[in-house]
C-alpha cells in the first residue's frame, strides 16, 4: 500500500507534479490549462443530481486530461517487466491531486465582508451574498481599498464606469440584474465589482481576470 510522501497521496504522486513543474514549458502548458478549465467550469455538465459544483467539475476535467496525457505519452508501449512497472507506477497517481494542485492559484478567494457603516450613510440598496476576490485581485489591491470599493458598490456609487453602464446598473437595480462597478486602487490599478444577479456572489476582479 502507497504512504504519504512531503505531503502527497505518495511518492508517485508526488513525483509527476515535482516534474510536471519543475520543467518550465510544461509548466506554463499545465497552468494555462489550469486555468481554462477553472473559467469554463460553470459550463461544463455536473452531477445530474447538482452534488458537484463548478469547483470539484474543474478539477475532475483536468485530473481526466493530465491522467490521459501522462498515460498517452508513456515510453514504453511493448509487454515486458519495464512497461509493466511504469503501468503499475501511473495508476498510483492521484490526478485529482494534481489537479487541484494547479487550481488552487485561480480559486477566488473568500475576503472578510466590509464593516457595518455609520447610520448617517446611505443604507445598502441590494444584498452582496458571498465576496470573493480573484487571486490577482488580491495581489494588486490592498484589503482596505477592496473594503472601501464594497462600501461604495453597495450604496450605488459605481465608481468609474461609463454613462450607459451606470444606467445599465440603475436598471439592474429595479429588475435584478448583475451590477459593474469600476474602481482604481492607490497604485492606479483599475479593478471590477460584480454582483450577480441573484445577489448570491460579489467578486473583486481586475479585468484580465474576466
Amino acid at each position: 500500500m502507497s504512504e504519504t510522501y512531503n505531503g502527497y497521496a505518495n511518492y508517485e504522486t508526488w513525483c509527476v507534479h515535482l516534474w510536471l513543474t519543475n520543467q518550465e514549458q510544461s509548466y506554463k502548458f499545465w497552468r494555462e490549462e489550469a486555468r481554462q478549465h477553472m473559467k469554463i467550469a460553470p459550463e461544463s455538465e455536473f452531477d445530474a443530481e447538482a452534488i458537484w459544483d463548478a469547483e470539484l467539475a474543474a478539477t475532475a476535467n483536468l485530473a481526466t486530461k493530465l491522467k490521459d496525457s501522462l498515460e498517452d505519452s508513456a515510453p514504453l508501449h511493448e509487454a515486458n517487466v519495464y512497461s509493466d512497472l511504469l503501468n503499475a507506477a501511473l495508476s498510483a497517481v492521484d490526478w485529482h491531486e494534481i489537479a487541484a494542485c494547479f487550481l488552487e492559484e485561480f480559486r477566488p478567494k473568500t475576503v472578510e465582508p466590509a464593516p457595518k457603516p455609520p447610520a448617517n450613510l446611505v443604507d445598502p440598496l441590494f444584498e452582496l451574498g458571498k465576496t470573493v476576490s480573484t487571486p490577482a485581485a488580491l495581489d494588486a489591491v490592498t484589503h482596505e481599498e477592496i473594503v472601501a470599493a464594497l462600501g461604495r458598490h453597495v450604496r450605488g456609487d459605481w465608481g468609474l464606469v461609463g454613462p450607459e453602464d451606470r444606467q445599465e446598473n440603475e436598471l439592474s437595480l429595479k429588475e435584478g440584474f448583475r451590477l459593474l462597478s469600476v474602481y482604481e486602487s492607490a497604485a492606479k490599478t483599475r479593478f471590477w465589482i460584480i454582483t450577480e444577479a441573484d445577489r448570491s456572489v460579489t467578486t473583486v476582479l481586475l479585468p484580465d481576470d474576466y
